[in-house]
């Protein structure tokens, strides 16, 4: 385990010592920073809850929709098509800024793995001059997730939702064992591409090809950081889920106390404000954090696996065995 103890040990060394990069890792929460596990684990929980599943169905057929929409743009009233401008303008800065942070935060990992220090002017040039490139693999990645959703639409209309127990278990079956599978080899091979890209200067189609034989070399290896990165994921959790109860003992006493000094409902109103503030800084500062560290590490597996003089934990045991049983 000393390779995972090492990348997260000073994965999260970077994450605290470098703390304006929480600012970078707030627009990358945007795009989701949950464990590649976790979003699995996530999936087969939406898979059991159909009302759920069924939404994010409906949620991608409005693509139609606005796809219409925006074929139509020249046929609606003026101020309706500036509207429309307006929002597609403000679409394209948040994607600018999500997918520059990203860059940003894995081409500072690797500036501060080579010993320099790193600025938020440096990682924000790190981003922008690596934008296009970034947001094109990310948005591939996108894409191909999506048609491998698309494809289980059929299979969950007529199994899942109309209740035909055969084209239930198809769906169940396509959806575990080929959905999840690919949308996680597809995640880390994004990781890798961004790191191609932003580290090695590889163009858009080299650092995709360059990925994707990395993660062929490595698979084994990028399973067992997904579940690294999942486990420091619960161990946040936990620590918000405890600061959250101190917290609220303590707005809680603070209210009673104020209350008996003062028997208003401001005193209520106010804790209860003050609480849902304290919560939501909370709550924005960890998911911060969790962004950076999260491709910190991945970028420190990356560094580590092209050196090629790392291997699998469960290959060193596979390795022992023999001497195990001699």
């Amino acid at each position: 385990m000393t390779l995972y103890r090492d990348i997260i040990k000073r994965s999260l060394q970077i994450t605290w010592r470098y703390k304006f990069l929480w600012i970078f890792g707030f627009f990358a929460t945007i795009a989701g920073t949950s464990s590649d596990i976790g979003l699995i684990l996530n999936s087969i929980n939406d898979l059991s809850n159909q009302s759920d599943y069924s939404g994010n169905i409906q949620m991608i057929l409005t693509i139609k929709m606005w796809v219409m929409a925006f074929l139509n743009v020249l046929n609606v009233p003026f101020t309706a098509t500036l509207m429309l401008l307006g929002l597609l303008l403000a679409i394209i800065a948040i994607a600018w800024l999500i997918f520059t942070s990203m860059a940003g935060i894995v081409g500072a990992a690797a500036v501060i793995e080579q010993g320099k220090r790193q600025t938020f002017e440096g990682v924000w040039k790190i981003g922008a001059m690596n934008f296009l490139p970034v947001f094109g693999v990310n948005l591939a990645s996108k894409i191909i997730i999506l048609l491998l959703l698309f494809l289980s639409i059929p299979l969950l209309q007529s199994g899942v939702i109309a209740a035909d127990a055969p084209n239930a278990a198809l769906f169940i079956f396509y959806f575990t064992l080929v959905f999840l599978p690919s949308a996680f080899i597809i995640s880390v091979i994004t990781k890798y591409a961004m790191a191609y890209i932003v580290i090695r200067k590889k163009p858009f189609p080299e650092a995709v090809l360059s990925a994707i034989k990395l993660f062929k070399d490595n698979w084994i290896m990028s399973v067992e950081m997904a579940f690294v990165v999942f486990g420091v994921h619960i161990l946040f959790a936990i620590g918000y889920a405890i600061s959250s109860r101190i917290i609220t003992f303590a707005l809680q006493l603070i209210s009673e106390l104020g209350y008996a000094i003062s028997p208003t409902s401001l005193w209520h109103i106010g804790i209860t404000s003050l609480a849902l503030i304290i919560f939501a800084l909370i709550i924005l500062v960890i998911e911060s954090m969790l962004a950076v560290f999260e491709y910190v590490a991945w970028t420190k597996l990356f560094l580590k696996t092209e050196e090629g003089k790392v291997s699998s934990k469960i290959m060193r045991l596979a390795g022992s065995l023999p001497k195990f049983f001699k």
